[in-house]
């Protein structure tokens, strides 16, 4: 036999007994491997641990006095959730703050950028989901330009267009009659 093919052959033999204690070796390495995580990586705490009170979302903090003070007070923490909720989802389009039913599906979390600000169940939702004053009557929203929003309460008497509207126009509330 030739120097390099004894060579060839002491290499060939070299390799396969590396292989061999490779492959002998793996079932424990893994072990210890998987020992090794487990004890570097505790699982993770349940999502909502029992007996504790459930996290508020942000809008839940900023509409803590909704229906509390005044109603000029009411729109004015609306207008402030909303442009709160502008801010943190940057860029996303005007159009989701068009009308009480897009708005409320955007604070629910429900539109693409899926931003939680409320539960389903706030109280500022009516049972059909619209966004409510405190006579239980849809708000109207007017998308004015990309960044200002119109926000019109009905009043008391439950009737848009009236002297007893509650308005917030430009950020400035009054009371009067809605004309659009």
């Amino acid at each position: 036999m030739s120097r390099p093919s004894k060579l060839l052959l002491i290499g060939f033999l070299f390799v396969l007994l590396v292989a061999g204690l490779l492959i002998l070796r793996e079932p424990a390495d893994r072990e210890g491997i998987e020992q090794a995580t487990s004890e570097a990586m505790p699982a993770p705490p349940p999502a909502h641990p029992a007996g504790q009170p459930k996290p508020t979302l942000f809008g839940e903090k900023l509409l803590e006095n909704y229906g509390r003070g005044s109603p000029e007070q009411d729109l004015l923490l609306m207008d402030g959730l909303i442009r709160n909720y502008r801010i943190l989802a940057k860029g996303m389009d005007a159009r989701h703050f068009s009308s009480n039913e897009a708005i409320a599906s955007t604070l629910r979390g429900e539109q693409s950028i899926a931003l939680k600000a409320l539960p389903a169940d706030h109280r500022i939702f009516d049972s059909n989901g619209f966004i409510i004053d405190r006579w239980g009557t849809s708000l109207f929203f007017h998308l004015e330009s990309k960044d200002h929003i119109s926000i019109y309460s009905s009043g008391p008497d439950k009737e848009l267009g009236t002297d007893d509207d509650y308005l917030l126009i430009g950020g400035v509330p009054k009371q009067g009659k809605a004309e659009f």
